[in-house]
């Protein structure tokens, strides 16, 4: 249980891990390859209020979890990263829309496409070339969501999973990368 800490790995074994990446990373630059990691947040890193208080073990030191410690490793060997979970955090304080659907396990496809245009920006610059980046705003509102933003409510068993369901904005259609050939197309 990540949440409880549960699994906390040990800083020197965190170094140790950043330390391995920033030489794969070196090895993949030298050929011309960048590497960007991604850190992605838990649903209960985002919204704890919804947690039952009865499972959070209210004893457990949060500081220093292994993303904090993943997140100073890398900064520390110079390793590029996406902070996923600090994105997640600002957009949930910033959008109307809920980050996590409260039906499904991930992040809403809105905030993956969010996360994806970001992800896009930093390869670009790596890269140094223009990247065709999903368009995600404006968003259609819909009342009932897509199977990937309600995997919770349909594994619930429960008759009526409409209780579960809140508005939810989902991506624009996109266009097809194949009309924009001057887009570099990894």
């Amino acid at each position: 249980d990540d949440f409880n800490q549960e699994n906390r790995i040990s800083g020197a074994k965190v170094d140790a891990l950043a330390e391995k990446i920033a030489r794969a990373a070196k090895l993949l630059n030298a050929r011309g390859v960048p590497l960007l990691i991604m850190l992605s947040p838990s649903k209960t890193t985002v919204y704890r209020e919804d947690i039952p208080r009865r499972y959070i073990d209210e004893r457990v030191d949060r500081s220093n979890s292994n993303y904090d410690l993943l997140g100073s490793a890398l900064r520390k060997h110079g390793v590029p990263f996406f902070d996923g979970v600090a994105f997640t955090l600002q957009l949930k304080a910033t959008s109307p829309y809920r980050v996590f659907p409260k039906s499904g396990t991930h992040w809403s496809q809105h905030t993956s496409c969010l996360v994806v245009e970001q992800l896009t920006a930093r390869l670009a610059t790596l890269l140094q070339k223009q990247l065709h980046s999903p368009r995600c705003n404006p968003p259609e509102l819909r009342q009932i969501p897509e199977p990937f933003d309600r995997d919770l409510a349909d594994l619930s068993n429960i008759w009526n999973v409409s209780r579960f369901f809140t508005e939810l904005p989902y991506p624009p259609p996109q266009q097809p990368a194949s009309e924009h050939p001057e887009l570099y197309q990894p």
